[in-house]
């Protein structure tokens, strides 16, 4: 890959880490990296919904309601991030056709793209740490942080948007 002042950090790990993304320095390349990134994003988000459906038991069974009340309003949101990644708005969109884009754009969209995928992370370790029997200071803790993290991966794929879109 061609060294160029828009190469950075996020650009690299995000080179290194998914197949097929390039990065959207090049036209021609713009879509199969939007199309990887976005992939990947559904494959880990899958990935934690599946985690997601391990039966998790709280210590009480007062509250094992509670628990379920958490897993599902966290399904439910990262379903929707789900569902905006595979289908987005911008696809025939000027973004992929343009000569020349905006260095600090490029850099701000690479940021928020390695953010979706470190969040997604973050949320794997959370739930990895979530155990049967568990108090219900633990998992709302726990899900307090997924919940933090689901916004954020939700507030970076707006972000992404709009700046894939010209609005930023």
């Amino acid at each position: 890959m061609p060294e160029s002042s828009t190469t950075s950090g996020s650009l690299e790990k995000l080179t290194h880490r998914i197949g097929d993304y390039t990065g959207y320095e090049n036209a021609e390349s713009r879509a199969t990296s939007d199309k990887a990134i976005r992939n990947q994003v559904i494959h880990n988000i899958n990935a934690l919904l599946q985690q997601l459906d391990n039966n998790f038991t709280a210590a009480k069974k007062t509250e094992q309601a509670r628990l379920d009340d958490l897993i599902e309003s966290a399904r439910r949101k990262l379903g929707v991030i789900c569902d905006s990644l595979a289908e987005p708005t911008y696809l025939h969109g000027h973004f992929f056709g343009m000569v020349d884009l905006n260095k600090d754009r490029l850099q701000r969209i690479y940021e928020l793209e390695w953010n979706m995928l470190e969040e997604t992370d973050n949320i794997k370790e959370e739930l990895l740490l979530l155990k049967d029997n568990v108090a219900r200071e633990v998992f709302e803790d726990h899900f307090l942080h997924i919940g933090n993290f689901v916004d954020d991966i939700n507030q970076a794929l707006f972000e992404r948007e709009a700046l894939i879109i010209g609005d930023a």
